[in-house]
């Protein structure tokens, strides 16, 4: 269940966290905008025009981000941020499926079964 929890999780927020990065190494302000924005989209009774109006709110940011930055900064982060994932990628592959190796061994059918039956786990 954690790991399917965690790939969902990886698939429904890996732009927002892409975008979070690039918005300015997870900037406390640009995060309150972006939560701003989300709690937007949930509360509003129109939730399809508040969808499309913050992707084209962001979308219109990052072209004015871009147009207006340094070439030569923005090539630097470009090659700052692809040597990270290139390193970091083969860590979250390793890591996802240890994860789901924990998460398919017998130690998950005792766990379940303990939780089931109400009493402390007897792992191997």
């Amino acid at each position: 269940m954690g790991a399917a929890h965690g790939a969902w999780c990886v698939g429904c927020c890996w732009a927002l966290m892409g975008a979070l990065f690039a918005l300015g190494i997870m900037s406390v302000a640009w995060m309150a905008f972006v939560a701003g924005l989300i709690a937007v989209e949930k509360i509003l009774p129109w939730r399809r025009v508040a969808t499309w109006g913050t992707a084209g709110l962001l979308l219109g940011l990052g072209v004015l981000m871009l147009a207006a930055g340094s070439q030569a900064a923005i090539s630097h982060t470009k090659v700052a941020l692809n040597e990270w994932l290139i390193r970091a990628g083969p860590i979250f592959d390793a890591s996802l499926e240890l994860e789901f190796l924990d998460m398919t061994g017998p130690d998950v059918r005792e766990g379940v079964a303990a939780v089931r039956e109400k009493r402390p786990p007897k792992f191997a």
